[in-house]
């Protein structure tokens, strides 16, 4: 990590009009070098031209729901975290929150584990399981959550009938998607009313530097 990878970070982050403190970021970043290393023994992401690109699509990226305003103090649940993307850099930037990562592959929950030890101030839980449809009875073991955050894992139809169940009312699913959402967001309609979920709002925007457009969908509990 250099003074350049900083203030590169900073002003991406900028550029989606999100600011967070210096610490912060070199705390997000020094989580990344950690990730970067464990994945030439463990395939936890997707691997980049440079460091600096890495900074673009995995932590820029995993950061966009801070455009808006979330509480200090909020419970939530990051599904299929892979190397803990959204969830840890998440986290970082909120010191108030509290995490939990699931994770199906026991490989991975290894580094998250050891992420949430370096990085979690006791606020990082990370579960091993798969989650689908079937794990009704799941909100008993771990309770419900604020924002449940889903990155490039599932189609929206399978995540509001995996997921609704464990959502607080009036607490959020955040998706990331790309530019072709739309057959799945228009799949996903005929499931909300049975899940008492609801559409709230959609965030686009456009990644610095490689120009990707990128979706944030919001889905309420009621």
């Amino acid at each position: 990590m250099t003074i350049d990878d900083k203030t590169f970070f900073l002003n991406s982050l900028n550029q989606i009009n999100i600011k967070l403190d210096y610490d912060i970021l070199e705390k997000i970043l020094l989580y990344y070098e950690y990730l970067l290393i464990k994945n030439k023994s463990v395939n936890l992401i997707s691997r980049q031209n440079n460091f600096q690109d890495g900074i673009i699509t995995h932590l820029v990226d995993s950061l966009s729901p801070l455009q808006v305003d979330f509480p200090n103090d909020l419970k939530l649940l990051d599904l299929g975290s892979g190397g803990g993307l959204p969830g840890i850099p998440l986290k970082i930037a909120n010191p108030g929150w509290c995490v939990t990562l699931i994770e199906s592959k026991a490989k991975k929950c290894v580094f998250l584990n050891e992420m949430a030890e370096k990085f979690g101030e006791g606020r990082i839980k990370v579960l091993n399981k798969f989650v689908d449809k079937n794990c009704v009875s799941l909100s008993d073991e771990i309770g419900l959550f604020d924002v449940i955050t889903v990155r490039a894992v599932a189609k929206l139809s399978s995540l509001i009938i995996t997921v609704s169940h464990l959502i607080k009312s009036s607490g959020y699913l955040v998706a990331y998607k790309g530019p072709n959402y739309l057959e799945e967001f228009i799949e996903v309609e005929k499931y909300l009313k049975k899940y008492r979920m609801k559409f709230d709002k959609k965030i686009e925007y456009i990644l610095p530097i490689n120009n990707a457009k990128r979706i944030l969908l919001f889905f309420q509990k009621y």
